[in-house]
């Protein structure tokens, strides 16, 4: 049975709503990607390199900025130069995420 919900975007079916269907594709879709960032990320929380924190978010928001980056390089007029200047804003990102800075 489908039934509209407070939020104009979400339809109720069965319980769950459209949008929990998608993050749960989105969140299958991503997984082959995410396992090797989380034992990365794990990695580097075990070893005191950055500090302890939630994985999976984590996970799934570098490799959003990265898929986004990939995209933003390329749609742009000059691929090397984008490649580059992103390449520095992310290493910058990152690196605020260690432990000793």
């Amino acid at each position: 049975m489908l039934a509209r919900t407070a939020s104009a975007t979400s339809v109720a079916v069965a319980g769950s709503t459209v949008a929990d269907g998608i993050a749960v594709s989105l969140d299958k879709l991503l997984l082959g990607s995410l396992v090797p960032i989380e034992q990365r990320i794990t990695a580097a929380i075990a070893a005191g390199v950055i500090t302890e924190q939630p994985v999976r978010p984590l996970a799934m928001i570098l490799l959003m900025l990265v898929n986004d980056t990939a995209l933003m390089i390329a749609a742009a007029a000059d691929r090397a130069v984008a490649r580059r200047d992103a390449g520095a804003a992310l290493a910058q990102l990152i690196s605020g995420l260690r432990t000793d800075h």
